[in-house]
């Protein structure tokens, strides 16, 4: 606390002149000294910091990221001071397990075990870094959407100022670039990417991890390129590929395949799946085009015969007409 100068305003009277600079503890209070000199002195008060994160990022289930959080003064853009004993603080958002933070120096960093939470304690003081990188997994039980977290900064000067940060969370894509045409009682082959959401970048593989293709109706699976163990059902209705280690799946995933002669049209599709203990991290669908089209087979009362029936089956370039007799046949 300083006594600050006097000045005599036109009247003669007793004034001060407070210049409340840097009072960045806390706020500033004039209070009268008995000898009419005004007085300024700093309380401490909390959330004077301000957590930000520049950019959410979209991390698919299962997988990896990594962000930014910015901690600045209240003005946005400076260094937070720091003293000796000052705890930073970052949980996790539900579903998210922290592998990393950048604490700085002179500080020491925990990571709880079980990825909940990290926490930057300074043992040296000095300013904070303001931009701060958190690094993360995602699991693959977690829920899609935006998944928030907390931060807190804790100082003997200020108490506590608090924030939050947060990542998005979407399902991995299996998508197929372009739907092949293939006529009926050919084979043919087609390409399924499958990729973090938005469709880039690999998806993290583990132990165990199962890939199913299903086959469209009309369609027989013959082949697909794994590079793990592959098994095919024996009327060719599904593939699957079991992951034996932990590298990247491949993003490109070869399909062959056979259409029945009998298959509709003139688009056949199923599902595709990445499955990782027990819970889907991946969906998707991969199609075949053909020059059929589905047969729908209507009975229709044929006025002609009692009981008769008329099938007609357009699309495929016949009609057939059958009759029955109720005495005879022919």
């Amino acid at each position: 606390m300083r006594s600050l100068p006097r000045t005599l305003n036109a009247c003669g009277a007793l004034a001060a002149t407070v210049l409340l600079t840097g009072l960045s503890a806390g706020a500033a209070h004039a209070l009268p000294a008995s000898d009419g000199v005004l007085v300024a002195h700093a309380a401490p008060r909390a959330g004077v910091n301000m957590f930000a994160q520049p950019t959410v990022p979209t991390t698919g289930l299962g997988a990896s990221g990594s962000t930014t959080v910015n901690m600045t003064t209240g003005d946005g853009s400076s260094a937070v001071p720091g003293a000796s004993g000052d705890v930073l603080t970052f949980t996790a958002p539900a579903g998210v397990q922290i592998t990393d933070v950048f604490c700085g120096s002179g500080t020491t960093k925990t990571i709880a075990p079980d990825g909940s939470s990290a926490t930057c304690n300074s043992t040296a003081g000095g300013n904070w870094d303001v931009g701060r990188s958190i690094s993360y997994t995602v699991s693959p039980n977690a829920a899609t959407g935006t998944l928030t977290g907390g931060a807190s900064l804790t100082q003997a000067s200020t108490g506590t100022s608090t924030g939050t940060w947060a990542v998005n969370v979407a399902l991995n894509q299996l998508t197929q670039p372009s739907v092949p045409t293939t006529n009926l009682g050919s084979s043919g082959s087609t390409t399924v990417n499958l990729t973090g959401p938005g469709g880039s970048g690999s998806v993290p593989a583990q132990t165990g991890d199962v890939l199913t293709f299903n086959a469209p109706p009309g369609v027989q699976i013959t082949d697909i390129t794994c590079g793990d163990n592959k098994q095919i059902a024996p009327d060719g209705s599904w593939a699957t590929c079991t992951s034996t280690g932990t590298n990247g799946w491949n993003v490109a995933r070869s399909i062959s395949y056979t259409v029945s002669p009998n298959a509709g049209g003139p688009t056949l599709t199923a599902p595709a799946s990445l499955l990782r203990n027990g819970a889907f991290i991946a969906n998707g669908t991969w199609s075949v085009n053909t020059n059929g089209t589905t047969i729908n087979t209507v009975p229709i009362a044929d006025p002609a015969v009692a009981g008769g029936t008329l099938a007609a089956a357009v699309g495929t370039g016949y009609l057939v007409h059958r009759r029955r007799k109720a005495d005879s046949a022919s």
